[in-house]
């Protein structure tokens, strides 16, 4: 059985090509370890492991010399980006991996007579290899329910209500990546009587709060580097008054700080966000704690109750 490869989901068989192997070659490893001025004994630092260098090879199919070219270059178009790649049968221990990539260098060529041509593509990427995301969930945080002020929530990592693909167990040991998705699921049954915009009826209050999150923020020897906030606003009208449009839903990327997704409960661009994070979000560590403060910045005007759900997106990452 031929093996399925696809390249940010596209399947390199519409290009004619089909993968032939994949090699792990050099990986970047920085240490600090040093000997300081006057001392005899050296300062021993742990190693942080970086990148992997792969080497790929493909091999592209077609009628003559000109179409094999063309149907080369649609490929290599698939990696013009960095990309997401998954090899049919690429697992450990029955968990499938996938790669993380970026291209480097590119070498092609041509091989087999006449009509039976194909030309071999030998990729060089730089990249890393992660498994299937899994989801960690908190308890619903009510924030304004019968007036109450702030809440805080504070739990072992691994404790958390677990939503794990078939074939997880228990949660992957450090490096793990970690995606904050912060989501209000408390729905507006009467926009008349909670004072709020037409539009929102049938629809998820908009978050307004103050959140903090300690205890993912780490360095790359594991130590705490602080503390994430995320501060969202409903959607402040003409008059100063809040009519309930705004934020519901967001999803922060905590290898890279970006903001993957925003969702309203009205159509446009209502809400507002400000998100700080000191360093990438990482779990995994042995008795990794995360601890959830969550407050309302206007208590006499936004009273409306909010289902909070704090969610983890778990990514392990494989040295």
């Amino acid at each position: 059985m031929a093996t399925v490869m696809l390249v940010n989901g596209v399947d390199i068989s519409t290009c004619n090509a089909k993968f032939f192997n994949i090699t792990p070659a050099a990986r970047t490893v920085t240490n600090a370890t040093e000997i300081l001025d006057g001392a005899s004994i050296p300062v021993m630092m742990p190693p942080a492991f970086g990148t992997k260098e792969y080497t790929l090879k493909l091999n592209v199919y077609g009628k003559g010399r000109k179409e094999i070219w063309e149907n080369a270059s649609r490929l290599l178009q698939l990696f013009s980006e960095v990309v997401d790649v998954s090899i049919s049968g690429f697992s450990d221990n029955g968990k499938q991996r996938f790669f993380k990539l970026s291209l480097t260098k590119v070498s092609q060529e041509e091989y087999g007579p006449g009509k039976g041509r194909w030309d071999a593509l030998t990729l060089s990427c730089t990249g890393y290899e992660y498994g299937r995301k899994a989801y960690l969930w908190s308890p619903c945080l009510q924030l304004n329910k019968s007036g109450n002020g702030g809440i805080l929530y504070e739990d072992y990592i691994e404790n958390m209500t677990n939503e794990f693909h078939a074939g997880q167990t228990q949660m992957a040991t450090a490096p793990v990546l970690v995606d904050v998705i912060i989501n209000q699921g408390k729905m507006c049954s009467d926009a008349e009587e909670a004072g709020v915009a037409p539009e929102v009826q049938g629809k998820n209050y908009a978050l307004h709060a103050n959140i903090r999150i300690s205890g993912l923020c780490r360095n790359s020897a594991g130590k705490d580097a602080g503390d994430m906030t995320i501060d969202v606003r409903e959607h402040m009208e003409p008059d100063g008054n809040y009519a309930g449009r705004g934020i519901t839903h967001i999803e922060i990327e905590g290898k890279t700080g970006k903001l993957k997704e925003r969702t309203a409960n009205a159509e446009g661009n209502w809400g507002r966000l400000e998100y700080s994070m000191p360093s990438q979000l990482k779990a995994g560590f042995p008795g990794q704690k995360i601890r959830v403060e969550i407050d309302n910045p206007d208590k006499t005007t936004i009273y409306r109750q909010q289902d909070i759900y704090v969610v983890l997106g778990l990514t392990p990452v494989y040295l």
